[in-house]
């Protein structure tokens, strides 16, 4: 039993000492010029997030803004993000549409078992569906990129390129 209260009262004091502030050296003065971000104070803003897009407020935790040599800009990355989050979206009511009303009419029933077996059994059944789906979000896809290149040009035209340091 003493060593278990011992532990406790460690544990106790470990986090009790995380939340205390840390005395500084006087004899070591830094000083940062870097702007901080607005979503995470204590990180420094990214270069290329500067505001001019819309709810940007410099959250870049990862320093996915800052990849260079992938053939991916910071307009590419943000409708991707878009594109990504409404899919996300869709599947989620697709989800629960089938959890709540159960499959279509003339589709398997896919209670108890894995998506990717209800997949294959579809595709067993009306392969035509599947070939569908694919043609529809390929036109799409192509449709959104020609969609988004004359914006991504504009907006280019508006934001050149940081200077690498």
């Amino acid at each position: 039993m003493a060593r278990f209260t011992a532990l406790v009262a460690s544990l106790m004091l470990t986090a009790a000492v995380a939340f205390t502030p840390s005395v500084k050296s006087s004899s070591r003065t830094a000083v940062t010029l870097a702007a901080k971000s607005k979503a995470l104070p204590f990180l420094d803003q990214p270069k290329k997030l500067d505001g001019s897009l819309a709810g940007d407020a410099g959250f870049d935790p990862l320093g996915l803004s800052e990849i260079e040599g992938i053939g991916a800009d910071l307009y590419w990355m943000r409708e991707a993000e878009l594109k990504h989050a409404r899919v996300a979206m869709l599947a989620t009511v697709g989800v629960l549409f089938v959890e709540g009303c159960g499959s279509m009419p003339g589709f398997p029933e896919g209670k108890g078992q894995s998506q990717m077996d209800v997949f294959w059994d579809v595709w067993a059944e009306h392969p035509n569906y599947i070939a569908a789906a694919l043609t529809f979000f390929t036109v799409i896809e192509g449709r959104s990129l020609q969609a988004t290149m004359p914006l991504r040009d504009a907006l280019a035209a508006h934001h050149p390129p940081c200077p690498r340091a």
